[in-house]
């Protein structure tokens, strides 16, 4: 099990000890979404990111990366997504989104 190192109290910010260790982050408060990463490349800096829509469509998760504006992946129309991120940062957004289908 990896160890991660929270940057504060705001629990925003956070690294991994070790960034080969895959791990999940459950949002049981909010919907139930999820996110998994996993397959580092340690020569590139590349990872796996998937995205799960939880159990209330109402809520979503996306993540965006250093690269653009943009989500970069979002469940806003889809249950499961996945992408493969090569930025040194990501950034999770969770929301209720009041236009849910």
């Amino acid at each position: 099990m990896t160890k991660l190192m929270i940057k504060d109290n705001t629990m925003k910010d956070f690294t991994i000890e070790d960034p080969t260790d895959p791990f999940m982050i459950n949002y049981p408060k909010h919907g139930g979404v999820r996110l998994l990463y996993e397959n580092f490349d340690n020569s590139t800096g590349c990872k796996d990111i998937t995205l799960y829509g939880g159990n209330d469509a109402s809520w979503r998760i996306w993540v965006s990366d250093e690269d653009g504006n943009g989500k970069d992946i979002d469940t806003k129309n889809y249950k499961v997504m996945n992408k493969r991120l090569c930025s040194k940062w990501i950034h999770i957004h969770i929301k209720r989104d009041a236009l849910a289908h």
